[in-house]
């Protein structure tokens, strides 16, 4: 299978968009008192500088938001794939030109004798 030109630069796109994504990450503060434990969303940052927690201590921490990473690469992909597939090249049918039969060879005239072998 080869891709079109414009297939390749979509799914190029989606790459990009795809590693973007995972390079600058979505991150949520966590909360973890014992029986409690909460979540906030932190926004996006690079995955080698992930957020500074919202307070100092133990309890208090910061992690990359998995699910909503999931849900946005996933999208990502069916946009991909939805593009790469409208984009598609058509396949055009050429048409020959109509050509009129000529009869090359010159028929005789077939007399019909009565014989039902020969007729």
């Amino acid at each position: 299978m080869t891709l079109s030109g414009r297939q390749l630069l979509v799914l190029k796109i989606g790459i990009a968009l795809m590693a973007a994504n995972i390079i600058v990450p979505p991150w949520t503060y966590t909360l973890n008192a014992g029986s409690v434990y909460s979540e906030k969303p932190a926004g996006y940052h690079f995955i080698f500088e992930p957020p500074a927690p919202a307070r100092s201590g133990l309890m208090h921490g910061v992690k990359v938001d998995i699910s909503r990473l999931f849900i946005q690469v996933f999208a990502i992909f069916l946009v991909a794939a939805f593009g790469m597939i409208e984009v598609k090249p058509s396949i055009k049918k050429t048409r020959e030109p109509k050509v009129k039969m000529q009869n090359t060879k010159k028929e005789k005239p077939m007399v019909k004798t009565g014989d039902p072998w020969t007729d």
